[in-house]
């Protein structure tokens, strides 16, 4: 069985929880991780041994399945948009 690939926008506070508990089920493989913050992205990614994208990137990205929006409440809206778009 093909692992679900996946993609996280948002890398702050509640980030590593999701990522710590995604590694935990053996079909969810993390991928790649994106932020408003690069900076703070390059950094999580490589705390997490995943990959940094720009947000666009990881929006066009075809080796991503499913991408988790972890942004605060007040930038979900245009993010999930962004993400139905792509």
């Amino acid at each position: 069985m093909r692992k679900v690939r996946i993609g996280y926008i948002g890398v702050g506070n509640i980030f590593p929880m999701y990522l710590k508990t995604s590694r935990k089920f053996h079909i969810l493989d993390p991928i790649a991780c994106a932020d408003s913050n690069h900076a703070f992205a390059l950094s999580r990614a490589q705390e997490f041994g995943i990959e940094a994208r720009t947000l666009d990137q990881l929006l066009r990205s075809d080796d991503i399945d499913i991408i988790v929006n972890l942004t605060p409440p007040q930038a979900h809206a245009e993010i999930d948009l962004r993400v139905v778009q792509a």
